[in-house]
């Protein structure tokens, strides 16, 4: 398809918390940018995706730049980003409507309300910084995750940003991720007609 693509890893919890995840994903984005040319890449045409964790760490990165800022990059060169079935873009939200089992785990992973609002993509969502557009994939069967995506786009849209939710049908949480790139997956087909309407401008 003419793409690079770059697998990135994070340190987990509890070695790390998820601040210094996000860190890490801005690292491997430094690295990237660093290192592109040298396989044909073009570092001001990066796109990010993640699915799952990964999904709130891509969405994160490309709404705060403030992990981007201290790897001395900024959103001009991320294009596109494309979170996959996330269920923590709004993680105050996220909390308030699982059960108790599941809000005491989320509260520990993401520490204290101000820290939970903190690691919210939404948070971060305003206008004229230069946030790429979104493309997010989710479970169409799923609630949590998309409700949690259209909050995401919702708030992406209400700042002029370009953002679309796109429900992949008949999907799991695991077969959304994996089944990317398959020849008849459509949120494939939609993932790379997203990337190449990018490219194209």
């Amino acid at each position: 398809m003419g793409f690079l693509f770059v697998s990135t890893n994070y340190r987990l919890i509890p070695t790390v918390n998820i601040h210094e995840m996000a860190g890490d994903v801005a690292k491997s984005i430094k690295w990237v940018y660093d290192h592109a040319k040298e396989y044909g890449g073009d570092p001001n045409t990066i796109f990010v995706m993640g699915h799952s964790a990964g999904a709130q760490l891509a969405a994160l990165i490309c709404t705060d730049d403030r992990y981007l800022k201290s790897e001395k990059l900024s959103f001009a060169s991320i294009k596109g980003c494309v979170p996959v079935d996330g269920d923590t873009y709004d993680v105050p939200l996220q909390i308030a409507t699982v059960e108790e089992k599941r809000a005491t785990s989320y509260k520990k992973k993401f520490g204290i309300e101000s820290q939970q609002k903190d690691l919210s993509p939404v948070t971060h969502v305003a206008k004229d910084k230069g946030i790429p557009p979104f493309l997010i994939l989710h479970v169409a069967e799923h609630p949590e995750t998309k409700g949690q995506s259209l909050r995401l786009v919702k708030a992406l849209q209400d700042s002029g940003i370009s953002a679309k939710a796109y429900p992949a049908t008949g999907k799991t949480h695991g077969t959304i991720n994996s089944d990317i790139g398959l020849k008849d997956d459509k949120a494939s087909a939609e993932l790379f007609s997203f990337l190449n309407n990018i490219l194209k401008k």
